[in-house]
């Protein structure tokens, strides 16, 4: 494909645009979230999390499911056709 001299230059100054908008530091720097917590203060903040959580009946989540030769019969079968 063949691109003209006006075409090609409007497309190096679109593209030049491009990476000169998407170069600024600070659009993307993280905002400040606050001040920092202690680790005491985290305890509280997550017993208390846990007791308000506790009166609504929410309990802890479930772990990820895990995956042992014993638990998946699925990779038996896998395994059986790859032999």
């Amino acid at each position: 494909m063949c691109i003209g001299n006006g075409r090609a230059a409007l497309l190096a100054l679109v593209c030049s645009a491009a990476i000169v908008g998407c170069s600024e530091d600070d659009a993307v720097a993280p905002t400040s979230a606050g001040p920092a917590l202690s680790e005491a203060d985290l305890t509280t903040l997550a017993a208390e999390v846990r007791a308000l959580t506790a009166g609504r009946g929410i309990g802890p989540l479930a772990g990820p499911p895990r995956f042992g030769r014993r638990s998946s019969s699925w990779a038996a079968r896998w395994r059986s056709t790859r032999s």
